[in-house]
């Protein structure tokens, strides 16, 4: 969603090996990007250095040494008010009396024109002490909620959704292989990393798997895949930990095991897709996927009834 406000931040966790984590927005200048580490405000060109200047989609932080293990890094851009940015649902709007002065407006102003922004459904006004605009994709929500109750009144099945899936993601892929950016195989390999981590501490990495095939449809540079394929996800997240928690309240411990080996074989699954899509082996790409949705139709069948 493209709208004149504040640019949103991105925040990750160093491993202590990593030292490249992307930022998605255009900017002008190297000094436009703000970067911390552990709370502290790092040095451009002494600390780490920026890629792509000017790029649309932006590019990559640098660092001169990687962030060590746990740490907290926030990198954001710091431009005019005015300057247009791409927010995704949930970031925060500064405070009415914030957005008064940077306007150089009444906060009757403000309090008006964010409830015309609320009616059109672009933001959501939070209550409490950590209240205020949010923006919201309403059309996102419905989509996905849409979907949910289609399957839980049994008119979708498990089949229904792997096949039409299926088909979707190939046609994501075919697009992919044309328009994929270095950044998006950097954003791509990132979120391989992630998933390597957890399932190196013998975590599940279910997020960083639904992450995957979104970060796919983004590649694609069209979104309306970007909706669907956000809408496809969000589904499945609910099936996926749905059977989590089966699982857990039938402590099988054994089956957990068996979970983290599936996983696994998520991320080898991920990991070829990545491969045949830099080699532009569009056959290769497709195989791997259909093999590997089929896989978790297989994983979810038992569960869903």
């Amino acid at each position: 969603m493209t709208v004149s406000s504040v640019i949103p931040r991105w925040e990750y966790t160093g491993n202590g090996v990593l030292d490249t984590y992307p930022y998605v927005n255009k900017i002008y200048a190297k000094t436009d990007l703000m970067v911390y580490v552990d709370e502290v405000l790092k040095t451009v060109d002494i600390d780490y250095t920026v890629t792509n200047v000017g790029i649309d989609g932006g590019g990559n932080v640098v660092f001169t040494t990687p962030p060590v293990l746990d740490s907290s890094i926030i990198i954001f851009i710091e431009l005019p008010l005015t300057q247009l940015s791409n927010f995704v649902d949930g970031d925060k709007l500064p405070s009415e009396t914030e957005l008064a002065r940077q306007f150089r407006v009444g906060r009757q102003t403000v309090r008006e024109a964010l409830r015309l922004l609320e009616l059109s459904g672009i933001v959501a006004i939070q209550k409490g002490s950590n209240g205020g605009p949010v923006i919201k994709d309403r059309i996102l929500a419905t989509i996905s909620s849409l979907m949910h109750d289609a399957f839980h009144m049994k008119k979708i099945s498990i089949e229904e959704l792997t096949v039409a899936r299926c088909e979707f993601e190939k046609v994501v892929l075919k697009y992919v292989i044309d328009t994929i950016e270095e950044s998006d195989i950097k954003s791509l390999q990132y979120n391989i990393d992630k998933a390597k981590q957890k399932l190196g501490n013998n975590m599940l990495a279910i997020e960083e798997h639904i992450e995957f095939h979104i970060l796919l449809a983004k590649a694609s540079k069209n979104h309306f895949f970007v909706i669907v394929m956000a809408s496809i996800m969000a589904l499945l997240r609910a099936l996926l930990c749905q059977v989590e928690e089966n699982l857990e309240s039938a402590n099988d411990n054994i089956g957990y095991t068996e979970r983290i080996i599936r996983s696994r074989n998520t991320l080898i699954y991920h990991e070829g897709i990545i491969h045949a899509i830099i080699e532009k082996k569009q056959d290769e790409a497709v195989q791997l996927l259909e093999q590997h949705l089929q896989e978790v139709r297989n994983r979810l069948q038992p569960f869903i009834k």
